[in-house]
């Protein structure tokens, strides 16, 4: 069921997503932690990206852009592609959760946190994976017409 492209692609959007970490962790201070949720105070949230409406919506801007990147190179179009990556980013994500004490201690609801993150995750991946099964739509259409 699962071939060596789908690792690939699982492994792929896992360190795209970690890359991701890593630049909240080094810009958190200067551009994150001075906006946060509305009733948090500034510069207490650890460096993630769902603890500011910024740093959420640049995580769904690159994984919105990762998942249509990767949709696009050619092996992109197979089955559960964006399933592999999905679960390449949540496996990024637990691990980040896991290796921050700060986030890792601060809500004994896991569960319940884990499905909000599948969900702020998944929204814009499926966007653009979907988009991007829309353009080799498009392109199979038009290579059958030509």
């Amino acid at each position: 069921m699962w071939t060596r492209t789908h690792y690939f692609y699982l492994l792929a959007a896992a360190v795209v997503f970690l890359i991701m970490h890593l630049y909240f962790v080094l810009a958190w201070d200067s551009v994150y932690a001075q906006h946060p949720w509305a009733g948090y105070a500034p510069g207490i949230a650890p460096p993630f990206f769902s603890s500011s409406p910024r740093s959420q919506l640049t995580a769904s801007v690159v994984l919105l852009v990762m998942a249509l990147a990767l949709t696009l190179i050619p092996s992109g179009g197979k089955r559960l592609i964006g399933i592999a990556m999905w679960a390449g980013v949540i496996a990024a994500c637990v691990l980040i959760w896991v290796a921050t004490p700060k986030l890792r201690n601060d809500s004994n609801m896991w569960p319940i946190d884990l499905v909000f993150l599948a969900v702020m995750t998944g929204v814009p991946m499926l966007v653009g994976r979907g988009l991007g099964l829309l353009y080799w739509r498009v392109r199979g259409i038009g290579k059958a017409q030509a």
